[in-house]
């Protein structure tokens, strides 16, 4: 069984929050992310670590302090978070990795190349209410999310933005 080299640092908080993920590409390689930390991780099939790489231009804030132990579970967030969190991570064809990233200021996407190097010249920030969704080939997919101050007879019809990634 292979073990992913996330902090210890936030070997709590890493139990609370959803995100992050776990992709595997054509090349045996594995590309691991927590949501509490701006970082990637590269790894070969046999657990080896390859390389990390982190965002180059998303304004990311970590947080303070772990949670208490037995404590993962029983928080809820009231309010506007102050940190980020990476959300997802995904393919963008085969050459391509792109990170989601939520906090304060909004939400935004960075891409890498499969060795770590940022791509985007700047950071790009998400249409305000969209958030991906999923890609595939060239493309990612958004939607418009649900306001959560929205009445249920007041629900609008969903939205669905498809992007076609380019390149440099």
């Amino acid at each position: 069984m292979m073990k992913l080299g996330f902090s210890e640092k936030y070997k709590n908080a890493i139990k609370r929050f959803i995100g992050g993920g776990l992709l595997i590409d054509t090349d045996n390689y594995l590309y691991a992310a927590n949501p509490i930390e701006d970082k990637i991780f590269k790894y070969n099939l046999s657990g080896k670590l390859i390389k990390c790489f982190k965002s180059k231009y998303v304004p990311f804030k970590s947080l303070d302090k772990d949670l208490l132990p037995g404590t993962e579970g029983i928080f809820r967030i009231k309010g506007r978070i102050t940190q980020t969190l990476l959300n997802r991570i995904g393919f963008i064809g085969d050459k391509y990795i792109f990170a989601e990233y939520i906090g304060r200021k909004g939400k935004y996407i960075e891409v890498f190349s499969k060795e770590g190097d940022v791509v985007n010249k700047k950071s790009i920030k998400l249409p305000k209410g969209f958030g991906v969704v999923g890609s595939s080939g060239n493309f990612i997919y958004f939607k418009s999310m649900l306001i959560t101050d929205e009445k249920p007879d007041e629900v609008r019809n969903p939205v669905i933005l498809k992007y076609e990634f380019t390149g440099r």
